[in-house]
């Protein structure tokens, strides 16, 4: 009162002003304590008025490892195949996958990034767990992340998952985050297509309106172009192709969006990759690298954890009931 209203110098509680001063600390306190007492139910209930309704319940996603012995030929695992994790409470979990895989004698052993001024050795960062900014902290066109590879067979497609740095507190945030920026990605893009309205003939859309039912696949990154190359003497670029497809020799489909979103990169190397030593390490490896060949990243691409032989998989189970019908 002093500060904002100097003129007033009777703070006795026979005041009146003072009075409704009290009056309304007295509603605020009432009405914070209320606010604390909201059930989850009423909650729920009053986001839902505003238009935040929950999201229904769905099935866990996982992305599993398979990790054949040494010398092991490359064979084909179909889709839903049925694995069971065991939870903390001993509850068998089943699992399916979600895609056909073939299963090969892969070793990634090395990790390198070049932001232009060399290679770097960044192999016992990734095996540590910690993040490796696979570009440089500042990326610039010509940046490369080379992975060196102990063991890995050409003409087998590799599936390669790639888990990168986001925002969430653990791992289920960052996947369930990742999911729902695949989901508001392609939820744009048909929307952006379905509103274009070419003005006049020589001024088309960029591109065909999409079906009724388009296809849910991941758009390109708005700026960032990659391309991924395998050493075979000399670099050789490896043709893209649109995922799911699985690729043939010497082509890649990358699912992660320019190294933006967690994903799978399916390899198929050309029948001349050689093992080479690069940079640092003396070893000689099987050598494929993935280099930025124009645009700019919002932010450094950071890599988690890349692992060979991968496969997504839910939790969930068929569920079937045959019925009898009379003749």
């Amino acid at each position: 009162i002093p500060r904002y209203a100097p003129q007033w110098t009777d703070h006795n509680i026979s005041d009146p002003g003072i009075t409704l001063m009290e009056l309304l600390a007295w509603m605020t306190e009432s009405s914070v304590y209320a606010l604390n007492r909201i059930t989850p139910q009423h909650r729920q209930k009053f986001l839902s008025l505003i238009g935040f309704a929950p999201d229904p319940p769905t099935a866990a996603v996982a992305m599993l490892a398979l990790r054949p012995k040494s010398g092991t030929a490359p064979f084909e695992l179909p889709a839903e195949v049925e694995l069971v994790a065991d939870s903390a409470a001993g509850i068998a979990l089943p699992f399916r996958t979600l895609r056909r895989i073939t299963v090969a004698d892969v070793r990634l052993a090395a990790i390198q990034s070049d932001d232009g001024g060399g290679l770097e050795n960044r192999t016992n960062e990734w095996r540590n767990g910690l993040p490796v900014n696979v570009f440089g902290s500042d990326p610039r066109v010509g940046a490369a992340v080379y992975f060196g590879f102990e063991a890995i067979l050409a003409k087998t497609p590799v599936a390669l998952a790639l888990r990168w740095s986001r925002p969430g507190t653990d791992a289920v945030a960052r996947s369930r985050q990742n999911m729902e920026e695949r989901g508001r990605l392609i939820d744009e893009l048909i929307a952006r297509h379905r509103a274009c309205r070419p003005p006049i003939p020589e001024i088309p859309c960029p591109d065909a309106p999409p079906p009724a039912d388009p296809p849910r696949t991941t758009p390109p990154h708005h700026s960032a172009r990659v391309v991924w190359e395998a050493f075979t003497g000399t670099w050789t670029t490896l043709a893209p192709v649109k995922p799911p497809v699985t690729p043939a020799e010497a082509e890649v489909a990358d699912d992660t969006r320019s190294l933006t979103l967690d994903g799978l990169v399916d390899l198929n190397l050309p029948a001349g990759v050689v093992k080479a030593a690069h940079g640092a390490i003396a070893t000689p490896l099987f050598y494929v690298r993935c280099r930025l060949v124009s645009g700019a990243y919002d932010a450094p691409p950071t890599l988690l954890d890349v692992v060979a032989n991968a496969v997504p998989a839910a939790q969930s189970v068929p569920l079937t009931q045959r019925f009898t019908i009379p003749a």
